[in-house]
């Protein structure tokens, strides 16, 4: 994984931190992709939802042509198990012609 990919992920966690998140207690975590079609989207879901995520696909956004792909799971935000989740998604990038875009985490007190 990239060193900016690391960056943008201590920098989440420390804003939930920030936020009074207790790091140590299974939380939901969103990943966001975007494919290009509806098809793909539902292809990409089909395979994560196999694998055991939560997916919801959404058209896109007014003024945008990309479709997401909402992914959930529930657990704890350590560092080693984002790096893990984003490394999953940045591999499937290339396979599936999606584009990862982050990730975000409810504060869990």
């Amino acid at each position: 994984m990239s060193t900016e990919q690391d960056e943008k992920n201590q920098a989440t966690l420390r804003a939930l931190l920030d936020a009074g998140a207790d790091l140590s207690q299974p939380t939901e975590l969103s990943f966001y992709v975007y494919a290009e079609s509806k098809s793909l989207a539902d292809l990409f879901a089909e395979g994560e939802r196999a694998d055991g995520w939560d997916c919801e696909v959404r058209p896109p956004l007014d003024g945008y042509t990309e479709w997401l792909v909402l992914l959930k799971t529930h657990a704890v935000p350590s560092f080693e198990r984002i790096s893990g989740f984003t490394e999953r998604f940045l591999r499937r990038e290339a396979l599936f012609g999606v584009q990862f875009d982050g990730w975000e985490a409810l504060v869990t007190k």
